[in-house]
């Protein structure tokens, strides 16, 4: 059981511009350096205390309200084809309702954003999940603990006798 939030998002950049005409990388390298600085210019401004819709308007484009989305980015599309993709999905849930920020997706569009509502999760986790979960934190805190104890202790493992040992098989006598 997730939970996601709706975001306003406009793109920013002509990434596709310099996939579709095989540019230098020097090229691609720089105007990338450049809608960065773009993008943090459009943040600050926000921060500033303008509005994401004016922002948007004063650079000709039109803030879209999406379907609320999960860590994964926007799924109603199946996982194609949006521009809310999971490095999207991540950023916006690096803040909870009114935080903004630009994310740069996976097809290299700068996405600017603002998260409008946050969606609490719903319904209890399943035991096996909680167990899940409770395993897996606890396997973690063991392994950081024996690998301090390790560093601090100054123990080295023998790969090689380990793995000759690992590969004995006892119903066989060897």
């Amino acid at each position: 059981m997730g939970w996601g939030g709706m975001t306003k998002a406009f793109l920013f950049g002509s990434a596709l511009y310099f996939r579709m005409w095989g540019c230098r990388s020097w090229t691609a390298e720089k105007t990338n350096a450049a809608m960065k600085v773009e993008a943090d210019k459009i943040v600050a401004e926000i921060k500033g205390g303008k509005t994401f819709e004016d922002v948007a308007t004063e650079l000709n484009q039109f803030p879209i309200l999406s379907q609320p989305i999960t860590r994964q980015g926007d799924k109603t599309t199946g996982g194609a084809g949006s521009a809310l993709d999971a490095i999207v999905g991540q950023s916006a849930f690096n803040g909870g309702p009114s935080h903004f920020d630009y994310a740069v997706n996976g097809d290299g569009d700068y996405v600017i954003f603002q998260v409008q509502a946050v969606n609490p999760a719903s319904g209890t986790l399943p035991d096996q999940t909680k167990n899940a979960v409770v395993t897996s934190i606890r396997d973690s805190i063991y392994s950081d603990f024996v690998g301090g104890l390790r560093q601090d202790a100054g123990l080295r493992i023998n790969q090689g006798a380990l793995n000759q040992a690992l590969a004995l098989n006892p119903t066989d006598g060897n």
